[in-house]
């Protein structure tokens, strides 16, 4: 299902901030944790600790608006790596949401 307050699926939403008249923040967090190591296989996951992964996303209410994304990083305790799982909407090393990249492409 996709989340009707910013259009992309696979996010739970936790709130909004306005930080000025020209500025929002819409925090989301990923609905489900990953289940398997991208790496191996493994099923033995163990959370090293949570951050924040700020994106440029599409204007809100005519103010700019960005998606902080509240995740973790995970480590396979069977092939000691650790991994960030991709965030639904965002390609790896990006700044900005595909929903915007899209508009601005158009």
């Amino acid at each position: 299902m996709i989340n009707r307050e910013i259009g992309i699926k696979g996010y739970r939403m936790i709130g909004v901030e306005s930080i000025s008249s020209q500025r929002s923040e819409v925090h989301v967090s990923p609905k489900e944790a990953p289940e398997r190591c991208p790496c191996c296989g493994g099923d033995r996951l163990h959370s090293k600790g949570r951050y924040k992964r700020r994106a440029s996303h599409l204007d809100l209410m005519s103010s700019r608006c960005d998606l902080v994304v509240h995740t973790r990083r995970w480590q396979c305790l069977d092939c000691r790596r650790s991994f960030v799982p991709a965030p639904p909407g965002i390609r790896p090393w990006r700044r900005s949401t595909e929903k915007l990249r899209h508009k601005l492409y158009r």
